[in-house]
């Protein structure tokens, strides 16, 4: 049964982040300057465009415990802090990643017990504040965020104005330009006010309180520390006001020790921050393209996201990797997502559930009620990509109690039709990490499994999916269970199977793991030849695609590296530039 090359497998893993343009061109709006200006709404550093404050549309209404209502959120990967009506709350998670002897457990067919993740909260309220404050949503982007249904389809903002507080008091607070994480806020006090009615109470899961020597607030908690950094204070003309924080009784308050003038509004500026690092958070393990030249990227942190841009490098959109009805959720383990050209339909898959589910997003964003049907004999997904005639989908992961490798889902009914490349061998744990299509429809995996014979091991698929032609060692030992990505700096997520590490064109099949490049013989599987990229860590990067005259083009620590292959021996022929998101 022939394939179609609608996915494009060959995106690169960068150093900091992993968006491989192959096709530079059509993606330089992303990061060159716009007419539009996209930086208004979107960061180079941002690549879902997830530093922003995100209305409730009621996505977020079930996620506190207690008397709130959330106005808005901040849903930055680990970072999540809900706006209510009474102040601020921050959601700190502790997740506990698959342990080795989990994974053996899994890949043996049990069912060992995972750890829930432990979710603090923390509280910061106004005491005495005005009973009825509004809050103003402002500087709207032109980007949504979707959770399923479109009545969930939420807008971003970067400004959000918490109106009277206390008399003649207004606190804004906006997202800082030059940093991933934090958020800023601006104590408005217009002639007239007090400053002596501010005070921050901070509840919930709060160890201790404490002022720093250079005058900062620390808020302990179980996990990240949150940090108030003393303000700057100015008037409007931007004149400087000297300003400090007080303690007392772990009650937070503003002083101004040379006093200041009544008659003018003054701006206290303080910079709040609870994580310091969140660059996991726009990690893009994949791309693609479609007909109308859209361009989709997949990754994130702490579920995975799918972003839309325009043709103009314009963020549209951005799947948050959840959906409301029915529960559903990308999960901890990275899957990845799949395009149909023509149609623009988007699909994205579980890494790892006891049954991985794969669901369809139409071009909009928005969930389209088709879901797959959970099938325990195939419970890892890594990677996708469609039939031909048909354009059924289908992905390549395994299971933990079969041997199968390949799960085609009927676009009608959902259900997966199971299939295996090793039918002689009923070992469990043939887990797929990727995979490559040549242009008359010949596929090739690549397998990495705890315990598997099978490991680092490079196949030949035959034409209906149920047998090889070929099945060979890849000569290398660099793939492991659930753990090909972990080498990416910043990298901070449960772990994934998929690595993009296959290419192949009419002549040769391709490897490349960050650091080995090598040839294969695509009748037999043979090693033709390998050699090391200098100055590269394995698999710190990765992604591999080639063109019909054997140019291969890899990803470099912030560069696409270049190399011809004359069937022999590899040569550097280029280097190109990319800007690489933080």
């Amino acid at each position: 049964m022939p394939f179609s090359k609608y996915k494009f497998t060959s995106s690169v893993g960068a150093k900091k982040a992993i968006l491989l343009q192959l096709f530079l061109i059509l993606l330089q709006p992303l990061f060159a300057g716009n007419p539009t200006d996209p930086k208004k709404f979107v960061s180079g550093k941002d690549v879902f465009g997830t530093r922003n404050f995100i209305e409730n549309k009621g996505q977020y209404d079930k996620a506190l415990t207690g008397n709130y209502k959330i106005e808005a959120v901040l849903d930055n990967g680990k970072e999540k802090i809900f706006f209510t009506n009474k102040g601020l709350v921050y959601e700190l998670i502790k997740r506990f990643p698959m342990t080795e002897e989990q994974r053996e457990a899994i890949e043996k067919g049990k069912h060992p017990k995972l750890r829930e993740p432990k979710i603090y909260h923390v509280s910061m309220n106004w005491l005495n504040a005005n009973a009825n404050i509004s809050v103003e949503k402002s500087e709207k982007q032109n980007h949504y965020f979707t959770y399923g249904e479109a009545k969930y389809n939420s807008y971003a903002y970067k400004k959000l104005t918490y109106k009277n507080v206390y008399p003649n008091i207004d606190i804004e607070y906006t997202i800082p330009d030059d940093k991933d994480y934090g958020i800023k806020y601006n104590v408005i006090m217009r002639p007239g006010a007090n400053v002596g009615d501010i005070k921050i109470a901070y509840g919930g899961d709060v160890e201790k309180i404490k002022q720093t020597d250079e005058g900062n607030i620390i808020i302990k908690t179980p996990l990240q520390d949150i940090t108030e950094h003393i303000p700057t204070t100015f008037y409007e003309n931007k004149m400087g006001v000297e300003s400090l924080f007080n303690l007392s009784e772990g009650i937070i308050g503003f002083s101004l020790p040379k006093g200041y003038d009544q008659n003018k509004t003054l701006i206290i500026d303080p910079f709040v921050s609870s994580i310091t690092s969140l660059s996991a958070n726009n990690l893009a393990y994949d791309v693609d393209y479609d007909a109308n030249s859209n361009t989709y990227v997949f990754g994130g942190d702490a579920f995975y996201k799918v972003a839309s841009y325009s043709s103009a490098g314009i963020l549209q959109w951005t799947f948050s990797g959840t959906l409301i009805s029915p529960a559903w959720n990308t999960g901890t383990l990275e899957g990845n997502f799949g395009l149909t050209k023509l149609s623009s339909l988007i699909y994205v898959t579980q890494g790892f559930n006891y049954g991985a589910e794969i669901i369809r997003l139409n071009g909009s964003g928005n969930y389209d009620n088709f879901i797959t049907v959970q099938n325990e004999d195939y419970r890892e997904a890594w990677d996708l990509n469609f039939l031909c005639n048909t354009e059924e989908v289908f992905s390549l992961g395994g299971g933990i109690s079969s041997n199968n490798s390949l799960a085609v889902a009927n676009l009608t009914t959902g259900v997966l039709t199971l299939s295996t490349f090793q039918p002689t061998n009923t070992g469990v744990g043939q887990d797929v990490v990727s995979h490559a299509i040549d242009d008359v429809g010949n596929m090739f995996v690549i397998y990495a499994s705890l315990g598997s014979a099978f490991n680092n091991h490079i196949c030949a698929v035959n034409a209906t999916f149920n047998n090889n032609l070929w099945l060979q060692p890849s000569t290398f030992t660099s793939f492991a269970e659930a753990g090909n990505k972990g080498a990416y700096i910043g990298y901070s997520s449960g772990g994934s199977n998929g690595f993009n590490c296959l290419a192949v064109n009419n002549n040769h099949l391709f490897y490349y793991d960050g650091l080995n490049l090598a040839a294969y013989n695509k009748v037999t599987g043979a090693l033709t030849a390998s050699t090391s990229v200098p100055s590269l860590t394995l698999m710190q990067q990765g992604g591999i695609a080639v063109d019909d005259c054997n140019n291969i083009y890899i990803g470099g620590n912030g560069s696409i590296l270049c190399y011809n292959f004359n069937g022999t021996t590899f040569t550097t022929i280029a280097t190109s530039s990319v800007t690489v998101l933080t």
